[in-house]
């Protein structure tokens, strides 16, 4: 069995997005600031394109509700 390189990156760059989602509701504001800065970051259309969701909108995802859609 082969697997492509890109895909292990693929499943990579989707468990830091989710990641992200779910620490943006910690109580700890040290690690909610941290997601919030990466979703809302340059570097964020690098890690969505990875993961092959280049339509995610960070600003739109951080809005009230977005977050828990973009879950879905």
């Amino acid at each position: 069995m082969t697997i492509h390189s890109e895909a292990l990156l693929q499943d990579l760059a989707v468990n830091v997005i989710n990641q992200a989602i779910k620490d943006l509701k910690k109580r700890d504001p040290v690690k909610a600031l941290d997601a919030l800065s990466f979703l809302a970051g340059a570097d964020f259309e690098i890690w969505s394109t990875t993961a092959g969701a280049e339509h995610l909108n960070p600003f739109r995802m951080l809005s009230i509700g977005g977050a828990k859609r973009a879950r879905a």
